[in-house]
């Protein structure tokens, strides 16, 4: 960070008070009879396939949730793939992630579909998350040292290339996070982590009986003749892309245009 700023000290940038803000908005929490959701149908009329995105904000970032949030997605990716992709056949896109925006942490779940509804889908995945939180508490030890082992692996593992190695440099610098050791920080932490910490997280971020947790639900519903096109907005083609713009503005004026204010 002090290299960096020697070597800018020199430029004559925009000074930083006239910088763009990049400040995140605040997904309010609601119940399940007030969620957000933005219906759109897909840009392409001739896209069969409904995708279904489920992102629940956690908050500000630090160092320990971060890796705690990491941790539920390394616990939770493969069984959600293999009962809902697998074994119930929802959709052939079946996945789960972290989300890092400017500072403010998430987690999304993704579902692509050309047979189930949106609105199926959702459901499943809430199910799944109902389900999922006794299989935290009937782990193993053993499993769960899997688990954060196998995490740990993944963050030290070399760069391949001085170009990925470059882009991990770059990605902190955009972010105004400025942590080079990042991933060696993150496995770091990760030894102090526990299993009941986990659960913790996850009853406090995902758990769908939490009142307070931040949820905004993203429908692209396609034109497939079954039950995937159900509710497909009827907009005419040249119209659809403002009418996506309308949608993401009705949802800031839902929260209230609040933000997370500076973060860095």
């Amino acid at each position: 960070k002090e290299l960096i700023t020697k070597a800018a000290s020199s430029s004559k940038g925009i000074p930083k008070n006239k910088h763009p803000k990049q400040e995140v908005l605040i997904v309010t929490p609601t119940n399940n009879d007030n969620v957000h959701n933005i219906v759109v149908p897909t840009i392409d009329p001739q896209e069969p396939n409904t995708a279904v995105e489920v992102y629940i904000q956690c908050g500000k970032d630090n160092v320990k949730e971060r890796v705690l949030l990491d941790l539920l997605v390394q616990i939770m990716y493969e069984p959600l793939f293999d009962q809902l992709r697998t074994k119930e056949q929802l959709g052939y896109q079946v996945s789960c992630g972290t989300r890092w925006t400017y500072g403010i942490m998430g987690i999304n779940f993704k579902v692509v579909t050309a047979v189930k509804s949106a609105d199926q889908v959702i459901v499943r995945i809430e199910e799944f998350l109902r389900e999922f939180r006794k299989e935290i508490v009937d782990m193993s030890k053993e499993t769960y040292m899997e688990h954060v082992v196998g995490l740990a692996k993944n963050k030290l593992e070399k760069f391949n290339s001085l170009e990925e190695e470059a882009g991990s440099i770059w990605y902190e610098i955009t972010e105004k996070r400025y942590d080079w050791e990042i991933h060696r920080n993150e496995a770091h932490t990760l030894r102090s982590i526990t299993k009941d910490e986990v659960l913790q997280a996850f009853d406090d971020w995902l758990c769908p009986t939490k009142a307070s947790r931040r949820r905004l639900i993203i429908h692209g519903i396609g034109t497939s003749e079954g039950a995937a096109s159900e509710n497909r907005p009827s907009i005419p083609t040249e119209d659809i892309r403002s009418a996506i713009d309308d949608k993401v503005r009705e949802f800031h004026k839902a929260t209230g245009n609040k933000t997370w204010g500076k973060i860095f």
